[in-house]
């Protein structure tokens, strides 16, 4: 998977991954839809068994393409902890209707150092929230998480103490639930399988090399149907017997 990302920019924008760049365009506009349809990365559909495991064998949407590209130029001289911004690709569901509601697959292409852009995502934060009483969006409930723990206010506030990345870097006991906050940064093959509850940001790279990740947000069925109504039926779990239609992502 990896030669198809490093053929692809070395062919569209002269940029050898695997060589110091003298210079590095400040935007490089690029797509890499091209790979995708052409199923490049579809060996990602190996982590499938894992997904249903972690989705207690309940259908789940599995896409007719695989792999979506992460890639961040260096954009900063010295890395800061982001304040804002922190999301749910998913709604909040009210009562933790669904428990895990999808998995978010990251998988390292090439070195990804400290720093050096990875996704940064709170561990333990699939377990705040459990309790809401109706469906909350992002912001809406980034505003809750904030007005209930001071650990988050101040994670999220603009200001904030010099040990700053100390700080949320270090397990703290909100509520009585460990919370850090880590850098998905790894070797190529190393695999990430995120639980899309647990909030998530983008990250500086200061690394001076890009960042190069695939993802796959792989939903479960039934909250994809409350956040779209409109969708047909999806895939069965891994292994099942059934064969609905699939939906293209």
């Amino acid at each position: 998977m990896r030669h198809h990302v490093c053929e692809f920019l070395e062919r569209e924008h002269g940029f050898v991954v695997d060589q110091a760049q003298i210079s590095i365009p400040k935007k490089l506009t690029m797509s890499f839809r091209e790979l995708r349809l052409r199923d490049c990365f579809a060996d990602l559909a190996h982590a499938a068994p894992l997904v249903s495991e972690l989705l207690h064998d309940r259908p789940w949407k599995r896409p007719r393409h695989w792999g979506t590209v992460l890639f961040t130029l260096p954009n900063a001289t010295n890395w800061t902890l982001p304040h804002k911004l922190w999301h749910l690709d998913l709604p909040r569901f009210a009562m933790d209707q669904f428990g895990t509601p999808g998995v978010q697959l990251f998988l390292c292409l090439k070195t990804v150092r400290p720093g050096g852009g990875a996704t940064l995502a709170i561990a333990g934060s699939h377990r705040i929230g459990n309790d809401l009483g109706h469906d909350l969006g992002s912001a809406p409930y980034r505003q809750h998480l904030a007005r209930r723990h001071p650990w988050f206010r101040e994670l999220f506030a603009r200001q904030s103490r010099p040990n700053r990345t100390a700080r949320f870097t270090c397990t703290t006991e909100v509520g009585g639930i460990p919370l850090e906050v880590v850098e998905l940064t790894g070797e190529p093959g190393d695999l990430y399988l995120m639980d899309m509850r647990m909030l998530h940001v983008a990250a500086p790279n200061a690394s001076g090399t890009a960042r190069i990740m695939l993802s796959e947000r792989l939903i479960l069925e039934e909250a994809r149907r409350r956040v779209y109504p409109s969708s047909a039926a999806l895939t069965p779990p891994h292994g099942s017997s059934t064969n609905p239609t699939c939906v293209s992502s």
